[in-house]
């Protein structure tokens, strides 16, 4: 397993600063949600006390950047950043993760979310917040690469028949199946 570095100051500077789609935050930045959650199934049985865990892997957390401005170039910021999170008029930006860079996520492995809604800027004792809600972006695993076998590609070639029965299949010709699956009386 590779070695995680964090600050370990909760005032460090590190901890103060951003970084989402390229773009950097310089207020302070808040991140909550999970590290980790995984997928369980829980199988009971009938009548019985307690119950078997089945573990299905890591699910994809919920997290919640709340980032507060108190000069004019974190408001700045903020635009910026509502600019690239929530593009209007569609175009190749919309429905893409986004990279991302903090103290916390980098200790959780997080390198990528995907942005799933915002609240609107609120002003609170002289500073603006601004709420991003998002969801940790993974890739999904490669597919398997195995394939199933396909079958020979059939041909209307009746060239390899014997003339005989190539001459009363002709005459003699296989009704197509019906649409309703209905045998034809």
């Amino acid at each position: 397993m590779a070695t995680i570095a964090i600050p370990h100051e909760a005032g460090g500077g590190a901890w103060d600063v951003l970084t989402l789609g390229g773009l950097r935050f310089d207020g302070v930045t808040t991140v909550t949600g999970d590290a980790f959650k995984k997928k369980l199934d829980r199988r009971r049985a009938a009548g019985s006390d307690g119950a078997r865990i089945v573990d299905k892997g890591f699910d994809l957390v919920d997290l919640t950047f709340t980032l507060t401005a108190w000069l004019p170039e974190h408001a700045a910021q903020i635009e910026s950043l509502a600019a690239l999170v929530a593009p209007r008029g569609g175009g190749s930006a919309r429905g893409r993760a986004l990279d991302v860079a903090y103290p916390s996520l980098q200790f959780a492995g997080i390198t990528q979310v995907y942005v799933t809604g915002a609240t609107l800027p609120v002003p609170q004792d002289g500073k603006l917040v601004w709420t991003i809600r998002a969801t940790e972006y993974r890739d999904p695993p490669p597919r398997n690469a195995t394939r199933r076998a396909t079958p020979a590609p059939q041909t209307d070639d009746r060239a390899d028949l014997d003339p005989r029965i190539a001459t009363a299949f002709r005459n003699n010709p296989i009704p197509a199946p019906s649409a309703s699956g209905a045998a034809n009386p």
